[in-house]
């Protein structure tokens, strides 16, 4: 049921034929234009459309508008690339989507799009914004529309309650249920005469209703088995009608009321249109993948125009473009019909069924089993960066201005240019980078034709970084080196550094080595931010240590402009770096080997050996002199005493020897 249909003469029939038709809801379409611009038949019928019976339609969620994306990002192949692969500066592009399976009605009175999807509303969407405003109970299977501009009336044929609802606009309600035949297809209204003529597919016959009394006024004979479709020649009345199981076009002459010619076309056709400019009638022949084109003054096929598989509802614009839907192909088909050429081939999403041109915006609303996609003349319109380290992704957030489309979705590169489909308009955008620590500016974008590339230039952001010292003294040289910056210098109380976003070690340093101040880390994140520096004093032991006094013996030492006594073979000192003179006292007895002296400290302890020696003044004295020397000199008259004696008493023995 969902699948494509094959391109036989029958496409979609065999399902309505064997009494399964009514439970296999429609999506159709009635491309109704109002006034004169919207297409070229401006004085004849709107024009009507309904799709593939075999088809089940679909109404989807509702939800915001997609908008256009590079081609890459959408999946999708560009058509309309140049021979080398580049773009090319414009194309037609989709440029949103309305959340809704089904076609209808363009009214430009009011800005006003009209959608029914084969279900009990006819759907009312803006034609501004492309957003749906609200819905109007239209009977039981609402599948084609048309519009009487005089009266504000959608007529609705409800193709399984065998009738036409009519739906007042303005008041929102419905106000008459005609009776028609069996199964009421692609009806038309004559805006010269106020007559819509409905084709009854099962009963073979065309049913004429009056629009000021809403009542049926006459039915007309047709005999071919499946009509399907009606198109108005306005400039002699006659009344063109589709039929999809014969594979003719049958010309009704509303003044005779009765079929006079029945035009052999290709295979099934389902819709045609009627284009007042040139007289011709463009038929889509649904089985045979062309566009058939008959002169409305011979009522012969001129050609017969080669399109994607399974075209459906197609739609005229004011440059003479007709834009034909091809169902079975996912493409739109573009034909020049100053030509009859095909001159381009869009691709669409899925199962496209029927478009509508609202001359307004000069979009056109491509309805499908998908949802209804809006068309639009785009032009490539390239964003450059500039600044970014290389390959950094960057973004670009467009939106439309006021009481256009909803906003688009956003670009992403790591190259230096990304780009996107604009149609005319103005439009906001906005710039951010994964590298957080770059900025760009966003700004206002018009587009009329081909635009200029738009430069966008990202720079650095930083932010102050503020370093607040305490504890040195004033004046003193001190300075901040950061792992990813510069180094600050200063003699104040404060220094700073302009930095952007990330996270920074620093080291601290100052020329008064006796201070020290620890390093560490900070963050800047999107603001500036502060340190706090505290220096300390830094000081190293000093140790005094004497030799060569008697244990116990007390000994004195001045650094420094301190003075300390000891007991013990150690003074000690806390100092910070620098050059210290120290004095040692004189002790009783003792005298120290350097009274006075020079020492550095420079980062570590100091160890200062004081040596001491004896001075002899602490005992008294003998004979007269100092103790050693008296001592000494005692010694010595004691050794020449003993010396005499002894050789006294040599000399002794010696005589008693000889006597």
């Amino acid at each position: 049921m969902g699948g494509k249909n094959s391109s036989s003469g029958v496409i979609g029939n065999p399902p309505a034929r064997n009494g399964l038709r009514a439970l296999c809801a429609v999506i159709s379409v009635a491309a109704i234009l109002a006034f004169s611009n919207l297409v070229a038949d401006t004085d004849g019928p709107v024009l009507l459309g309904g799709a593939p019976h075999s088809m089940p339609f679909r109404t989807l969620s509702s939800g915001p508008l997609v908008g256009p994306v590079d081609p890459v990002s959408m999946g999708l192949s560009p058509p309309h690339a140049t021979t080398d692969g580049s773009l090319p500066p414009s194309s037609y592009r989709t440029i949103g989507t309305i959340p809704i399976a089904g076609s209808g009605a363009v009214n430009l009175s009011n800005d006003a799009i009209y959608l029914v999807d084969g279900g009990s509303n006819v759907t009312v969407v803006n034609g501004s914004t492309d957003r749906i405003d609200y819905n109007i109970s239209a009977g039981n299977t609402a599948e084609y529309l048309a519009w009487d501009s005089e009266n504000s009336d959608l007529y609705v044929s409800d193709l399984n309650a065998k009738s036409v609802t009519v739906v007042n606009v303005a008041s929102r309600a419905m106000i008459a249920t005609i009776p028609v035949g069996t199964f009421p297809e692609g009806l038309a209204l004559d805006a010269a005469n106020g007559n819509v003529y409905v084709p009854n597919q099962w009963s073979r016959n065309l049913t004429i209703i009056n629009c000021s009394t809403n009542r049926p006024i006459g039915s007309i004979v047709l005999g071919q088995p499946n009509p399907f479709y009606v198109a108005i020649d306005s400039r002699n009345g006659n009344l063109y009608i589709a039929d999809e199981g014969s594979n003719n076009v049958s010309v009704v002459n509303l003044s005779l009321g009765r079929v006079v010619q029945n035009i052999s076309v290709g295979g099934a056709p389902r819709s045609l249109l009627f284009d007042s400019a040139n007289g011709y009638l463009y038929v889509s022949d649904f089985g045979g993948d062309e566009v058939s084109v008959i002169d409305g003054f011979s009522n012969r096929v001129l050609a017969n125009i080669t399109v994607g598989s399974g075209p459906g509802i197609a739609s005229l614009d004011e440059a003479n473009e007709l834009f034909v839907p091809n169902y079975n192909s996912d493409t739109v088909s573009i034909i020049d019909t100053t030509t009859d050429k095909v001159v381009d081939t869009i691709p669409t999403e899925q199962l496209p069924w029927a478009v509508l041109h609202d001359s307004a915006n000069d979009l056109d609303y491509i309805a499908g089993f998908q949802g209804t996609w809006v068309l639009g003349y785009a032009y490539w319109t390239p964003f450059q960066e500039v600044g970014l380290p290389s390959s950094t992704p960057w973004y670009v957030n467009v939106t439309r201005g006021p009481g256009q489309l909803s906003p688009l979705p956003s670009l992403q590169g790591s190259s230096s240019e990304v780009g996107m489909w604009l149609i005319n308009g103005s439009y906001q955008y906005s710039v951010a980078s994964s590298d957080k620590r770059y900025a760009s500016q966003g700004g206002g974008l018009t587009v009329d034709g081909p635009p200029p590339t738009v430069t966008l230039s990202f720079s650095l952001v930083t932010f102050v970084e503020t370093f607040a010292e305490t504890g040195l003294e004033t004046g003193a040289a001190w300075w901040v080196n950061l792992s990813a910056g510069p180094t600050g210098t200063g003699t104040g109380r404060l220094l700073s550094a302009s930095m952007p976003n990330g996270t920074y070690a620093y080291d601290i340093g100052t020329s008064d080595k006796r201070f020290f101040a620890r390093g560490g880390t900070f963050t800047i994140d999107g603001g500036p931010s502060n340190v706090n520096v505290t220096f300390i004093l830094v000081t190293y032991q000093v140790s005094f240590i004497e030799t060569g006094l008697p244990v116990g013996t007390t000994w004195n030492l001045t650094l420094g402009g301190v003075t300390r006594s000891s007991a013990t073979s150690f003074i000690n000192f806390s100092e910070p770096n620098g050059s210290y003179a120290y004095t040692v006292e004189f002790q009783s007895g003792f005298e120290p080997s350097v009274r006075v002296g020079q020492l550095s400290v420079n980062g570590s302890n100091v160890n200062q050996s004081v040596p001491f020696h004896s001075t002899g003044s602490s005992g008294g004295t003998l004979l007269g002199l100092p103790d050693e020397t008296g001592l000494t000199v005692i010694a010595a008259i004691t050794a020449g005493v003993v010396v005499l004696v002894v050789l006294s008493i040599v000399r002794d023995r010696n005589r008693r020897h000889r006597s």
